[in-house]
């Protein structure tokens, strides 16, 4: 029995794409941000969400490969498996859905850059632009592996992203679809004061979460 097991999700949601180019969490900018392919830690990855019913039968699924592989002797490093914690990842949305990640790093322990996953559109062709925004549909093929988190000590298994089928790409523009396009005013308000440029270096709501 492989330590791998491979699974497919269909029709779910994608959150958080990060399929164009290679990423990583940055601590000082309190997000992930690209960086060069052979950058320590350098990833692809993205969420996927699904309805409870189909997030709980995919956490047992985990489960039950991570309880498989320690019953055929797998160990972490020279330690036995012990029980079972989380699926890494795994998150619990406020509307009742489950998010989980699927991640492919750039390059394995040997240092051999790896292969971008996969993208392709409904036709099983190529997906020309890789820069999908959250919000699109498609399919995930990732394989299971019982992993431990060496940062909180927690016992679990973690998606490997294979290949995304897109079935319904979104994109993004500059977000600024319900203004409308008006003539140049003067450098002055209608009181005759100078305009403001208002500091909105604190507004985080686009900011995308910990990958972690």
């Amino acid at each position: 029995m492989s330590d791998f097991k491979r699974m497919m999700v269909r029709n779910v949601e994608l959150n958080y794409p990060r399929l164009d180019q290679t990423y990583r969490y940055s601590r000082d900018a309190g997000k992930s941000v690209p960086v060069e392919i052979d950058a320590e830690k350098a990833l692809w990855e993205t969420s996927f969400i699904l309805d409870k019913e189909r997030g709980v039968k995919l956490w047992k699924d985990a489960q039950a490969h991570y309880e498989d592989c320690k019953k055929n002797g797998m160990k972490f490093g020279n330690k036995p498996m012990g029980k079972f914690d989380t699926v890494h990842g795994y998150k619990e949305l406020d509307d009742g859905r489950i998010q989980f990640k699927a991640k492919k790093f750039a390059k394995n322990k040997q240092g051999k850059i790896a292969d971008i996953p996969r993208l392709i559109d409904g036709q099983k062709r190529p997906l020309e632009n890789r820069a999908i925004w959250s919000g699109s549909i498609g399919s995930v093929r990732f394989s299971m592996l019982p992993t431990s988190d060496n940062i909180n000590q927690r016992l679990g298994v973690t998606f490997y992203l294979d290949a995304v089928q897109v079935l319904d790409a979104k994109y993004g523009g500059d977000g600024l679809d319900d203004f409308e396009m008006v003539e140049d005013q003067a450098a002055t308000d209608i009181a005759g004061l100078p305009k403001v440029d208002y500091d909105t270096s604190t507004d985080n709501e686009f900011d995308d979460e910990i990958p972690f």
